[in-house]
């Protein structure tokens, strides 16, 4: 989740700066916003110019479309949120493999950050039906969050590749996974390049679409729907405002996060003083 915006994380590194003097011509977006929200205040300014260009050339509704993959596909997701929100306009969008959004956009991950969030933008507490996102079965990146509309699933032939490398990694934690990815000392070598293999054949844009759109692997069906079917919210449902299921983080460190925290340090401590 908090790969989208680090607002704290952002001033420390100089980001916010460069993302403020970067963007000649662009709207007037104040620095406190882009070290809060990140990319998101530029985001809504570059939807508002094009649904105001749109109108203003006279361009059908229906033919405008947002789209994208990845961390693209959850800005393209909330761009759309934000459309129908501030404007009551539904913009049909189609994602791939998209990290989610209806859980990063109630809290950005920051519990230091305070208000760091979308309400005031989004709604992520329904399902919206113009929100269609693609993701392989086995894609732990594509489904790190729970998408604001519809997820179609696919892939589900266990004579994939991308089952004996995924399988690999099942049974570890999120904050395991993500220590090992970064190659944290006391993290498995081997756990490590499971995922990074899983993370190869299910959520590059050059796999995925060489699977999703592959008429003879029969994962895409004719009329948009996959063979791992089609589901609102995906498996778990858009969680309401209450979340009584505790799908959506609620902020800070998980204690999973924590513990492998201090293991990392203790051994980094340790070998420091041998």
């Amino acid at each position: 989740r908090i790969m989208f915006v680090l607002g704290t994380y952002l001033q420390m590194t100089g980001f916010v700066d460069s993302l403020a003097a970067d963007r000649e011509g662009s709207p007037d977006v104040p620095r406190s916003e882009l070290a809060l929200q990140g990319y998101w205040p530029l985001t809504k300014a570059l939807v508002d110019s094009v649904l105001d260009d749109h109108a203003a050339a006279g361009g059908a509704a229906e033919d405008l479309y947002f789209t994208g993959q990845s961390q693209g596909g959850m800005m393209a997701a909330l761009a759309s949120l934000y459309a129908e929100k501030s404007r009551g306009q539904r913009v049909e969008t189609v994602t791939f493999s998209a990290t989610g959004g209806a859980c990063l956009s109630r809290a950005l991950g920051w519990p230091t950050a305070d208000g760091a969030n979308l309400l005031d933008d989004v709604d992520p507490y329904v399902v919206h039906s113009q929100v269609t996102d693609y993701a392989d079965v086995n894609d732990y990146w594509g489904n790190l969050d729970v998408d604001p509309g519809r997820t179609c699933y696919y892939g589900l032939s266990r004579e994939r590749e991308a089952f004996a490398q995924c399988g690999a990694i099942q049974g570890f934690t999120g904050p395991v996974l993500m220590a090992a990815f970064g190659s944290a000392p006391g993290i498995p070598g081997e756990v490590g390049d499971a995922f990074a293999r899983c993370r190869y054949l299910t959520h590059f844009w050059s796999t995925y679409s060489s699977n999703l759109f592959n008429e003879s692997l029969g994962y895409l069906y004719d009329n948009g729907t996959t063979d791992g079917g089609c589901l609102d919210g995906g498996v778990w449902g858009v969680p309401s405002a209450a979340d009584p299921d505790d799908i959506c983080p609620r902020g800070g460190l998980s204690a999973e996060m924590r513990r492998v925290t201090i293991v990392v340090c203790i051994i980094a401590v340790t070998i420091g003083a041998a």
